[in-house]
C-alpha cells in the first residue's frame, strides 16, 4: 500500500471515530456501513486528497437524516 493510501485509510478511520462519537444513538455498525458506502461511491475519483472530507460530510448528512427520521 502506498503512503497516500495509508494516509487515506487513517483519515477514514478518524472519520469513522468522529461520526460514531457524534451520533451515539446510531449503532456503530450502521455508521461504519454508511461510511463504507460513501467511500465506495467516491472510489475511483481522480483527486483523492478530499476523499475523507467528502465521505464525512455525506455520511454525516445520512446519519443526521436517520436520527431525525427515527
Amino acid at each position: 500500500m502506498s503512503r497516500h493510501a495509508d494516509d487515506e485509510v487513517r483519515a477514514l478511520d478518524e472519520v469513522l471515530r468522529r461520526l460514531t462519537d457524534r451520533f451515539p444513538e446510531v449503532p456503530a455498525e450502521v455508521v461504519s456501513g454508511v461510511v463504507r458506502a460513501e467511500r465506495q461511491r467516491l472510489d475511483g475519483r481522480p483527486i483523492r486528497e478530499f476523499m475523507p472530507l467528502l465521505v464525512e460530510r455525506a455520511a454525516a448528512e445520512q446519519l443526521r437524516r436517520r436520527s431525525v427520521d427515527g
